[in-house]
């Protein structure tokens, strides 16, 4: 498994990336349902009775006439909305919503890359650590024998044996701390894959072509004016604030007025006792307005509610660009520092290997 298959892995079963998946494409339905309600709305409606109507004439003496008789109906309306601003505003915030959520749901992906990232490099680091620990093992133990052997013969002290002793504890306690932190990272790592994962069954980082260079040679300005424009984090926190805006709207629109279209066809047969026996057809067609006169004081209030939203919505947006701002300043300078410290790092690796070559020459 090299990294982009654990990262691949990851996104296909990390339970916190999934669900804000989940969460983007229930906005979506909730943007189209909320896109629905500008649609015409079509209605249909049918009864049928059996009926039985006794009729008398006031001061007669004539027994009541009995009549038996089927009524029926049917009715077909269409409505469509005309002016709803309360219904257009309520759909533009739904997709803002939606386009929030799917923002949230990239910035999520990308965290997510960065701990599989993390788990995946710190578990290599710790095996290459354990296996430097084991080997400070090895050479204490002998540095301990060497000691015993001087002690022995004559020209070593007691001193000697115990600082070597002492040194061979220490490494043994340190191969038990990287031992416990191999299997923590190793945990960690197959948490965010959805499989056990070894050690062994990682690629190893064989040649750090990574793009420092391109990466550190670009001015801290130039990432931080792309923070701005494409961090999928602002971008969701800015739709939040633009949702809000709309929300504000779609609440003061309750004082406004609604137009709607209406279209109806209706057929009636014996439907009262005084039309028994008659048919109607009914067709009509008009514009019905509905006009809010007072509705207490719920409307403001909503306002005033709507409007502390935005405001929070913006404040969060600025907390955000702060914190970034912070976090890619810093990251901007370990980057920077540590690709000088890793190029210098790499000079010594390279002049300790002619050194141990000239020792190995020096020894033959």
């Amino acid at each position: 498994m090299d990294l982009s298959e654990a990262i691949a892995m990851a996104i296909r079963t990390d339970a916190q990336y999934l669900s804000y998946q989940a969460r983007a494409r229930a906005d979506v339905a909730s943007a189209d349902a909320a896109f629905a309600r500008l649609m015409p709305l079509v209605t249909g409606t049918a009864a049928y009775a059996q009926n039985s109507t006794e009729s008398a004439t006031t001061g007669s003496s004539q027994s009541p006439r009995t009549s038996n008789y089927d009524s029926k109906s049917w009715n077909v309306s269409l409505r469509q909305p005309i002016d709803r601003p309360s219904d257009w505003d309520g759909w533009k915030k739904a997709e803002l919503l939606a386009r929030s959520s799917d923002a949230l749901s990239t910035a999520n992906e990308g965290l997510l890359r960065v701990r599989v990232a993390n788990a995946y490099f710190q578990t290599l680091s710790n095996a290459e650590l354990l296996s430097v620990s084991l080997k400070d093992v090895d050479r204490y133990e002998q540095i301990l024998a060497q000691a015993h052997s001087a002690l022995v013969k004559g020209y070593g002290t007691r001193t000697d044996v115990e600082e070597a002793q002492a040194k061979a504890d220490i490494a043994k306690a340190n191969v038990i701390d990287w031992e416990g932190r191999l299997q923590s990272s190793e945990r960690t790592l197959s948490l965010l894959v959805g499989t056990q994962v070894h050690v062994s069954d990682l690629r190893g980082i064989a040649d750090i072509s990574l793009p420092i260079r391109n990466i550190v040679e670009k001015p801290l300005l130039s990432w931080l004016a792309t923070a701005w424009s494409e961090n999928p984090e602002l971008e969701a926190l800015k739709l939040a604030a633009a949702a809000a805006s709309k929300e504000i709207a779609r609440q003061s629109s309750g004082h406004l007025p609604t137009v709607d279209l209406v279209l109806t066809r209706r057929m009636s047969s014996s439907d009262y006792e005084t039309t028994i026996g008659q048919e109607y057809w009914t067709t009509s067609a008009g514009v019905q307005i509905s006009v809010p006169i007072f509705a207490g004081t719920g409307i403001d209030a909503a306002v005033r509610s709507a409007r502390a939203s935005h405001d929070e919505a913006l404040l969060r947006h600025e907390a955000k660009k702060r914190e970034i701002e912070q976090e890619l300043t810093e990251l901007y300078a370990k980057m920077k520092f540590g690709f000088a410290r890793w190029q210098a790092l790499s000079q010594a690796v390279r002049s300790s290997e002619q050194s141990l070559k000239g020792t190995r020459k020096g020894l033959q």
